[in-house]
């Protein structure tokens, strides 16, 4: 969930992360994994398999795990030097990709939470900057 959550929200090739899945993990056979990454994670069908894409901000990571318990980032901010990367990658996603996913009725919530947003230029800023230093994250 979160390896190819970031791999959505920070613009990997759909190619690429199936082929690191394919050599990472010893179960990773190519008639599950492919439509799994390729439909699933990554979109990369365009609403064939999944009718919504599954990215998700550190507040559904923090719900589904503990991986935020001990976290150095913070998870409720988006925009400040310490804040949780997945919450402004998860908007920009969103910001990015308006066109195509605001008229799937099942994304109508999320589109209504960034309507209400006063800072999209400041995610946009700080998620652009945060791409631009991934190896640094």
């Amino acid at each position: 969930m979160v390896t190819g959550n970031f791999a959505l929200l920070s613009g990997v090739q759909p190619q690429q992360i199936s082929e690191w899945y394919l050599a990472m993990y010893a179960d990773a056979y190519e008639w599950i994994e492919l439509p799994n990454t390729l439909g699933m994670v990554m979109h990369a069908d365009r609403g064939l398999l999944a009718s919504k894409p599954h990215a998700a901000s550190e507040n559904y990571i923090n719900k589904m795990s503990d991986y935020c318990k001990h976290c150095y980032y913070n998870i409720k901010t988006k925009t400040e030097p310490d804040s949780c990367p997945f919450n402004s990658l998860y908007w920009y996603f969103m910001i990015k990709n308006e066109k195509f996913f605001r008229s799937n009725m099942r994304m109508r919530m999320t589109y209504q939470s960034l309507d209400k947003m006063q800072n999209k230029e400041q995610i946009v800023a700080h998620a652009e900057d945060l791409l631009s230093r991934l190896n640094e994250l």
